[in-house]
């Protein structure tokens, strides 16, 4: 049995609230697509799990610059969920549930958030999101993901 994550894009949606000039706190979610095959001896390869759901709360320390690149570090607790259709080769023969239900995830990395007006700015980020693997593999799982999106600052 195998389990990995495509090279592909992958929606993410967060909110990070500056409480002072280098702490926040941020709360996201994200999905992605995930490859699940099991392949039982002398028999084809059966298709699983196809998404993964990632729930994360982060503590983010913003680096003392004073200029319009503001670098970071954050780290962070959530709960991560493998999940495909009931209609699965995998789950129809019994090799796995349709849903892996909610486990424990953390994640750390860093990244830049770029000021281009008071109200905008564009953020690069490099994260490692570490869960276990769905119940039926052995192990941990690291989700590496270079990101890049767009920041719309209330304040």
């Amino acid at each position: 049995m195998t389990g990995s994550f495509p090279e592909t894009i992958r929606p993410t949606a967060g909110a990070r609230y500056r409480f002072t000039r280098h702490s926040a706190l941020e709360a996201s979610y994200s999905y992605s697509l995930y490859h699940f095959v099991a392949q039982p001896s002398g028999q084809s390869a059966l298709a699983g799990y196809n998404r993964a759901d990632l729930v994360s709360f982060n503590y983010v320390a913003y680096l003392p610059v004073k200029a319009r690149v503001q670098p970071f570090l954050t780290i962070g607790l959530g709960t991560n969920r493998f999940s495909g259709p009931s209609k699965a080769s995998a789950v129809e023969d019994g090799y796995i549930k349709a849903d892996n239900g909610w486990q424990f995830a953390w994640n750390y990395g860093g990244g830049a958030d770029i000021v281009f007006q008071r109200h905008f700015a564009v953020r690069m980020e490099l994260r490692d999101n570490v869960t276990g693997q769905p119940s039926i593999l052995p192990g941990t799982s690291h989700n590496l993901v270079a990101s890049l999106g767009v920041v719309f600052r209330f304040k």
